[in-house]
């Protein structure tokens, strides 16, 4: 009898700990949200104050689009093939040439 209570009572300890962990979670959540607005509304402020506008549909927190390096590789003769060049491409090649 005594094992069941402990065991009833670590049970509700763990999902009373759940739930301060989500409500702590969306807290963080609509953080991030109210300060990427403000982050917007502060870049279109600036904007305004340049005399410059920004159409509304313009989406300020969608991530760029990540930049493309061409390198050549040293086993292809020139001309034959390029390639889509991974960081760890770049690295080598900066090293190798370095040298």
């Amino acid at each position: 009898m005594e094992t069941c209570r402990l065991k009833n009572i670590a049970i509700l300890i763990l999902l009373l700990l759940n739930a301060v962990l989500l409500l702590l979670l969306g807290h963080q959540h609509l953080q991030a949200r109210h300060s990427a607005r403000e982050a917007d509304g502060q870049l279109r402020a600036l904007y305004a104050a340049g005399q410059l506008a920004l159409d509304d549909s313009v989406d300020l927190g969608q991530q760029p689009l990540t930049p493309l390096a061409l390198v050549r590789r040293e086993e292809v003769p020139a001309g034959l093939e390029l390639e889509r060049a991974t960081v760890e491409d770049i690295i080598l090649f900066m090293v190798k040439g370095a040298k």
